[in-house]
Formats: structure tokens, C-alpha cells, sequence
């Protein structure tokens, strides 16, 4: 990202672990940047503003408990006051407890919601009212969860409750503040190493006999554990420009291998101001360049499908000299002989989760037969329509639609 002067951000819970990493980034990115956690906390982020005064980027502190509807208000009056503006909020801040479902209590129920869910809202909407007035447009950012796409624990019922509302939040903020070119997303992380996350693993470890983050780190595409830069990477992105044409969304980081892949295809329509591609073999291939030249490493094998056997054969030539290219697409649909697709198609197992990129001229019975054949095999499938269906094995694809009106599935 630039490192030009390019306006404030606050990011809360900015005093250890991924709001500090988030917080640090900004800074190199450009933006003065105003830490925020709780008072307890007043030592660890004087150290934090330090760091990014050290960069060159003016900081500042400002201690305030994120579920208090009057401390949050002043906050963003006072850096407002401060630095001239707002440009981006990231409510970074959180709390978790590993506890049994069954022994929740009350207490802790609502303490749980109130930093996690209600601080998101009381961020979202100061900061959201603030751009607003500004004019300008802007970009607020959550905090969500893999625990907020799926309860994995039995462990974490509240914690996950809290993610799965800051969803909700993220989706109806988008529909409201998208007509003043303001974008609200959250990052979704598995498994990262913080303090936070060891507390709860000592926890899990307790009552289940294994860590929570051993269990999310062998569920995921990658298995393997985030650090708070893997999460800072894609708010940086966030907070960009470039990702304008990208709101509503709870993005996966560390969990799904296909994250970044989501992030360029989306890129990739902003740059040629296209909410759909049209059907062309031409545009599929550019598609596949541009996720490749953006990733810059041989993540996927690519596979293309398309109803036209010369075309799909242009396409592998040209992608051979990319990425490592597969075609799995017939010129036919597969005859009805009582075995399955994969049957049909002989697929092939593959070292590696493809990426498979499917043309809109192939009849929607081999589009639909591919994609639950490969549900086992595929981290990810792309359509022109701007559609990607994500699936793992034993599962149906999902369909996540970009959209500024509207989200099938974030």
C-alpha cells in the first residue's frame, strides 16, 4: 500500500495482539493512527504509540471501554478534534472465555456481548455518522470469527454468539453507509497466536483434553496457525482503496485457503468497473492472471471449465505459462450412466485445492454437476457472474455473492 499521507484510523484493543500488528500497519500504510483499549491497559498502548511514532506517523492514545455508549462517542469526537477527520475504524476490540454452553451464566453472557457485539455497533455507528457528515466516504472494519461463521466448540457459545451478531451488524451497516462510499467488512480469523488465544486453549485443554486452536488449525485449508500479521495483511487491504468494490463481507484469514483469491477477483471487477462479466472465455483467462499475479506464489492448481473444447484449450495454453493449469470440462454433459460426475469426468485427485474458474456459456447442468462433484476437492470456485462458492469435504459448496445491495452468503 502507499505510504502517503492518507488519513486517521482507529483501531480499538490496540494495546497487544492483532490490534496492535493492525495498528503498526496502518502506520506504514500512511494513516496517523489512534490506539485505543482499556484504562488497565494505559501502559501497553503508550508503548504501542511509541512504536508508530517511531515510523514516522503520529499516534495517539485513548482509553475507553468500547461497550460504553458515551466513551465511544467522546473518542471519536476527540481524534476528530485531533487529526481533522475520520477515514477508518477498526473495531479490533474483544474478549473471549472458554466455557461449557451448560454454565454460562448470565453475567458472563452479557459481558461477553456487551465488549464484543454492542462495541462493534457503538463503533460502527459513531464512526459510520461521522464519514458520513465528512462526505468523503471511509472505511469501518470488525472484528468477526471463524466461531462467527460456525460454532466449532461446545466451548465457546457466547463468544461465537457475539461474532455471529457482528455479521448481522457488518451486513446492515454495508446497506446503510454503501450510498456515502463508506464500506464496512470484518476479517474472520482461525487459529492466531495471541494471549488472548492461549487463555482459551489453556481452558479447552481442561475441559476437552485438547487446545481450541489445535482443533480450528486442523479443520482449516491450510492447517497451520495465523500470527497477528497474517490478519494486519488483509486490514491493510481492507482499509485501501482498492478495496472499494468490497462490502458486507466477513472475510476468512488462516481458516480458508481461498481468501485472497476472493479479495483479487473482487479487485479485479473494481479495476474494470464490471458488476458482471460478460460471457467471454477472454475475460475468465484475465481473471485468472490478475489472482495470479496478486497471490504471487503457486497457491491453487487452476482448472477452467467451459462449454467450448478450443476455448477451454486457448485458455490452458495460455495459463500454463502462469500457473500450473488442469481442464476438467467435457464437450458434452456427462451421459446418464448411473455413475456420478467425478465418475464422468475422471477427475483426478489433486496434491493441491484447485482453483476452478467456470465459464457462463457452459449449460448449467455441467456448471451445477461440476461444482458438487468437486465439492470434496475445491477450496474455491469462481463464476463471471462475480459468484464463489467455497466448499470442504463432506460439503456442499456454499455460493458468497459480492454485492453493494445485497449478501447471499458472506
Amino acid at each position: 500500500m502507499s505510504t502517503s499521507d492518507r488519513g486517521t484510523a482507529i483501531v480499538t484493543g490496540a494495546a497487544q495482539g492483532i490490534g496492535r500488528e493492525i495498528a503498526l500497519r496502518l502506520a506504514r500504510d500512511g494513516f496517523a493512527v489512534a490506539v485505543n483499549d482499556v484504562p488497565a491497559k494505559a501502559d501497553k498502548l503508550a508503548r504501542v504509540v511509541e512504536e508508530i511514532r517511531a515510523t514516522g506517523r503520529p499516534a495517539s492514545a485513548y482509553a475507553a471501554d468500547v461497550s460504553a455508549d458515551a466513551e465511544v462517542k467522546a473518542m471519536v469526537e476527540q481524534v476528530v478534534q485531533e487529526y481533522g477527520g475520520l477515514d477508518v475504524m477498526v473495531a479490533n476490540a474483544g474478549i473471549c472465555k472458554a466455557i461449557l454452553f451448560s454454565q454460562v451464566t448470565v453475567e458472563e453472557w452479557d459481558t461477553i456481548m456487551a465488549v464484543n457485539a454492542r462495541g462493534a455497533f457503538l463503533c460502527y455507528k459513531y464512526a459510520g455518522l461521522q464519514m458520513v457528515q465528512q462526505g468523503r466516504g471511509g472505511r469501518i472494519i470488525g472484528a468477526c470469527s471463524v466461531a462467527g461463521k460456525r460454532a466449532g466448540s461446545s466451548l465457546m457459545g457466547p463468544y461465537s454468539a457475539s461474532k455471529f451478531a457482528i455479521r448481522g451488524l457488518t451486513q446492515a451497516a454495508a446497506l446503510e453507509f454503501g450510498a456515502h462510499g463508506i464500506t464496512v467488512n470484518t476479517y474472520a480469523p482461525g487459529a492466531v497466536d495471541t494471549e488472548m488465544m492461549a487463555a482459551v486453549n489453556a481452558s479447552s485443554a481442561q475441559v476437552m483434553g485438547t487446545s481450541y486452536s489445535e482443533r480450528v488449525k486442523n479443520s482449516g485449508a491450510l492447517a497451520q496457525y495465523g500470527v497477528p500479521k497474517d490478519i494486519a495483511d488483509l486490514v491493510s487491504f481492507l482499509a485501501s482503496k482498492e478495496s472499494g468494490f468490497i462490502t458486507g463481507q466477513s472475510v476468512r484469514t488462516v481458516y480458508s485457503a481461498g481468501t485472497l483469491a476472493l479479495i483479487a477477483l473482487s479487485d479485479f471487477h473494481q479495476r474494470r468497473r464490471l458488476l458482471r462479466l460478460n460471457n467471454s472465455n477472454f475475460y475468465g483467462y484475465e481473471i485468472a492472471i490478475y489472482i495470479h499475479k496478486y497471490l504471487r506464489v503457486h497457491l491453487y492448481n487452476i482448472c477452467v471449465t467451459s462449454s467450448d473444447q478450443i476455448s477451454t484449450t486457448e485458455w490452458c495454453h495460455m495459463l500454463s505459462t502462469k500457473a500450473r493449469a488442469s481442464t476438467t470440462a467435457p464437450h458434452r454433459p456427462p451421459a446418464r450412466t448411473g455413475k456420478s460426475a467425478a465418475d464422468a469426468m475422471s477427475l483426478k485427485p489433486w496434491a493441491m485445492r484447485p482453483l476452478i474458474i467456470s465459464s457462463p456459456s457452459a449449460r448449467p447442468s455441467i456448471g451445477m454437476s461440476c461444482f458438487l462433484a468437486m465439492a470434496d476437492a475445491c477450496s474455491m470456485i469462481l463464476t463471471h457472474s462475480g459468484s464463489v462458492a467455497i466448499g470442504s469435504a463432506g460439503e456442499r459448496p456454499s455460493s458468497m455473492r459480492m454485492s453493494a445491495t445485497g449478501f447471499a452468503d458472506d
